[in-house]
């Protein structure tokens, strides 16, 4: 996600949402939808590129995306999807890119809007998941660079100069080309703590791995989503719960073999159970004691 503040989370109660308005893009013509509710300012159509502000009566045009790749969001703009909190819309999206060492890395960010609960993402990386949740707490810095968020340590995992490199649909602030922040992650799997900053302002989210699978369930998509690449940086290990039906198995082997061996010693008598006497005599060579 940008590290731009989002709006204040919608007052609705069980009023009915404001409905979806419709309009042409005012340099294509292309018919658009705003879905963002009022909470939204900008969106950046995706036939064109240009970058309208909706919270002008006059979707008056104020720049344009000219980006030779295009890319197609995996889950359709307009898409609904019942998540853990809710029913959520995804109304943008965009690819971000840090360069590490000379090679640049991209990933996709999905916004999603519920009118009364706001915004969520959704991130991409190499097939790995993550649902975001902006955070109001901010965590306490460590000595040793990590941070403690809610009693629990994050231990940190990178920081990047992460920059926009494409993007399509409704969003929270005024989109710009090339748009950078400093990004922080902080893993403690299956969550992570992002921090990123644009000037003086400070955003930090929280985001729990996802299974790709439940993404297919939640927007009941049909084409299939990227394969995963490696591990994710806050991927559960997959052998953790091997290891802790193992441990379960080992301790309840040796309570058993605990209670046989104490039976054992309970059912047994006190009493002598074996006698005999032994006479030793050296054999041919061998010299007497």
């Amino acid at each position: 996600m940008d590290g731009k503040g989002e709006p204040v989370k919608p007052t609705l109660n069980k009023a009915p949402a404001p409905k979806v308005k419709v309009f042409q893009c005012p340099q294509c013509a292309q018919q658009l939808s705003i879905r963002g509710m009022l909470q939204t300012t900008t969106l950046v159509c995706p036939s064109c590129g240009t970058v309208i502000d909706i919270s002008d009566e006059n979707f008056r045009i104020i720049g344009a995306f000219l980006s030779k790749a295009k890319f197609a969001p995996v889950i359709p703009l307009g898409t609904r999807g019942k998540l853990d909190d809710g029913l959520f819309e995804l109304i943008g999206f965009m690819r971000r890119a840090v360069q590490v060492e000379g090679v640049e890395y991209q990933w996709s960010e999905y916004l999603l809007f519920n009118p009364y609960k706001g915004f969520r993402w959704l991130s991409e990386y190499n097939g790995h998941w993550n649902y975001i949740k902006t955070s109001l707490h901010r965590p306490r810095t460590l000595m040793d660079g990590n941070v403690n968020y809610m009693g629990t340590t994050f231990r940190h995992f990178q920081s990047a100069n992460a920059k926009v490199a494409y993007v399509v649909g409704e969003f929270y602030w005024r989109v710009e080309t090339g748009e950078t922040c400093w990004v922080h992650d902080y893993v403690a799997p299956p969550y992570i703590l992002s921090a990123e900053t644009t000037g003086k302002e400070i955003t930090w989210s929280l985001g729990k791995y996802i299974e790709p699978d439940e993404i297919v369930q939640a927007f009941q998509l049909e084409r299939p989503l990227p394969a995963r690449i490696g591990v994710g940086a806050n991927q559960p290990s997959p052998h953790r719960g091997q290891m802790a039906q193992i441990l379960r198995l080992a301790l309840a082997f040796l309570a058993i073999a605990f209670l046989i061996q104490l039976t054992s010693l309970a059912l047994s008598q006190n009493q002598l159970v074996y006698q005999n006497s032994f006479s030793y005599r050296t054999g041919f060579g061998e010299k007497s004691l």
